[in-house]
This record gives C-alpha cells, sequence and structure tokens, in this order.
C-alpha cells in the first residue's frame, strides 16, 4: 500500500481520505497501463475482494469482460479528457459478471502528462436484470395480445361460420317442409274438401261405399305420410338417439339412414 500512500501525499488530498473511503459508489485510483493504486471500500465490494492488499497492484484489463471496452474508454479519455456515465461489463474475482458505469478522468502529472485515471464505478447490475426482465415482460406481453387477437379472429370466423351454418340448416328444413309436408297437406286439404262436398250431399255415395272408403284411405294414408315426414324431420334437427343413447350411437344411425336413403 505504499504505492497509494504516495499518491495521497503527492496530490495533498489525505483531507478528502474520509470521504473517498466511505463514498456509497466505488472510487478507483490507477496507473495508465491499468494498475491499481488505490480503491474504496465499495470498489472492492463491487468487484468481490476483501482487501486493497488483495486488490491493489491488480492490471484492471484482467476484469474486463470485453478488451475492447477498455481501448474505447481509454480513446474517449484521450480525446475529451474525461469519460461519463461510460457502460462496461467487469468481471468479478469469482468470474461472475457485474454491469457499471465509469464516471472518470484523466490523472495528469505537473508537466500535463497523462499517467493514470481516477473515477466512480457504479454498480447497475440489478439495474440491468430489472430492464432486461422489463423487456421480456413487454415481449411477452405482445406476444400475448397477438394470441388474444389471433383468437379473437378465430372467434369471429367461428361466429360467422356458425351463423352460415345455421341460415343453410333453417334453409334446409324450408326445403323440407315445403317439398314433404307442404305438397301431402295440400293433397289431403284437396281430399278433406271433396270428402265434405260428398258429405253434403249423402245420395251420391248411395251405392258408392268403396269410393268412400277408398277417398279415406288415401287421407289415412297422407297422414301416415305427414306423421313420417314430421318424425324425420324432427329426428334431423335432433335425433331422440342422441339423449337416450350418446352421440356415437346417434352418429352411426344417422350414417345407416343416410345410406339407407341413397
Amino acid at each position: 500500500m505504499k504505492r497509494s500512500a504516495d499518491f495521497w501525499r503527492k496530490h495533498g488530498e489525505t483531507k478528502y481520505r474520509q470521504l473517498f473511503e466511505t463514498n456509497r459508489d466505488g472510487i478507483y485510483v490507477s496507473t495508465i497501463e491499468g494498475v491499481i493504486i488505490d480503491v474504496n471500500q465499495a470498489a472492492l465490494d463491487i468487484t468481490g475482494y476483501k482487501s486493497k492488499e488483495e486488490f491493489s497492484g491488480l492490471n484492471t484489463t484482467r476484469h474486463y469482460v470485453d478488451p475492447e471496452d477498455r481501448k474505447r474508454f481509454q480513446r474517449e479519455i484521450k480525446r475529451k479528457g474525461y469519460v461519463q456515465d461510460f457502460e462496461v461489463r467487469l468481471r468479478k474475482k469469482n468470474g461472475s459478471i457485474v454491469y457499471c458505469l465509469l464516471t472518470s478522468s484523466a490523472l495528469k502529472s505537473d508537466d500535463d502528462k497523462l499517467i493514470g485515471y481516477q473515477g466512480i464505478i457504479r454498480d447497475i447490475t440489478k439495474w440491468k436484470i430489472a430492464e432486461a426482465n422489463l423487456r421480456k415482460s413487454e415481449k411477452e406481453r405482445r406476444h400475448a395480445e397477438l394470441r388474444l387477437k389471433k383468437s379473437y379472429e378465430q372467434l369471429r370466423k367461428l361466429a360467422r361460420h356458425l351463423q352460415n351454418v345455421k341460415e343453410e340448416e333453417s334453409k334446409r328444413i324450408a326445403r323440407d317442409l315445403h317439398d314433404s309436408l307442404g305438397q301431402i297437406l295440400t293433397v289431403l286439404k284437396i281430399d278433406i274438401s271433396l270428402l265434405h262436398k260428398q258429405l253434403l250431399n249423402p245420395s251420391m255415395f248411395e251405392g258408392n261405399i268403396k269410393m268412400l272408403s277408398d277417398k279415406t284411405k288415401s287421407m289415412l294414408d297422407n297422414l301416415d305420410a305427414t306423421m313420417k315426414s314430421i318424425r324425420r324431420i324432427s329426428a334431423n334437427l335432433r335425433p331422440v338417439i342422441l339423449d337416450d343413447m350418446g352421440l356415437i350411437p346417434a352418429i352411426e344411425w344417422m350414417a345407416e339412414d343416410f345410406h339407407g336413403s341413397s
């Protein structure tokens, strides 16, 4: 630590020693080659070293995760005389990585020659982790929004499809009612109308019971056909077997019915 003591005596800054040691940010002094002259306790905490004796004399170059950062740092100070909030990744004693902001200035000799650097090291690892988590959360949120939008579009398509199915089913029922029940009921109405006229003139049936029997037989046949049509349309809408035995038997029954009618 002789080098550290010599530095403080030479620069007449012993009165700032307490401020140096108690600062919550890391403070360092190094040569231009990167050899550590002095650090405070906060700098030791950031880099993972236990004592100044352990850290003093080490070369800062070894702590840069990316050696190019060290070169950029030197170029900036040479050009401007300082760097402010210079973001770097440093490697701690145990090998783990810490994100830091360096705010440093050139340390010059009496003849204005650059002899080293002095500055502050601020640990921003927690902030970087929080920032990464925030970006991850934002990315997940966007993905969730896209999935929600996709689901919404699928629901809209499904709703349109169900509406189309409903309309087609209504058209089919209307055709069945018109083509099956409508024609049968029309014939039945004609037969009943003729029978009514004949009943108003009983003399028309004298000796012609067979004609009356045939007419009522035709009407009964039309009624049977009407009942069959009603049962068929009802079964197509919702087969009774679906409630009694379940989906699979209902599908099998409909398949057999379709095969038998085709």
